[in-house]
């Protein structure tokens, strides 16, 4: 017996004709953008996108595990790992691309200042 979890990512890959990989890394893309806009006005708005995208990756891993505990006994933490890299993966680049964009231009504001 499959639990909701497995179905409903199940039937949302089937519609999205994506495979589990691809679907970590877009919805950990969207995942973070939605976050981004949402925290845009704050000062650490790209480690608050970064740690949505993370809370819930964990929060799916967690239930996969449960999954994978009740299929075979253990944990497949070979599987955890690697969608927990293909979700962060470019999320993290963004957020630190932001981080030092925002950098930028600060210094660059700071030098036009008489």
């Amino acid at each position: 017996m499959n639990s909701w979890w497995y179905e409903g990512k199940k039937n949302i890959l089937t519609h999205m004709s994506l495979s589990t990989n691809a679907a970590h890394i877009v919805l950990g893309i969207l995942l973070f953008l939605g976050a981004a806009i949402l925290a845009r006005r704050t000062k650490h708005a790209p480690a608050l996108a970064l740690g949505s995208v993370l809370l819930v990756q964990v929060i799916n891993e967690i239930l996969d595990c449960l999954d994978w505990i009740a299929w075979t006994g253990h944990v497949n933490w070979s599987e955890a790992f690697s969608d927990t890299v293909y979700t962060l993966a470019l999320p993290v680049l963004l957020a630190l691309s932001w981080r030092h964009q925002r950098q930028r231009w600060a210094r660059a504001n700071t030098k036009e200042q008489p």
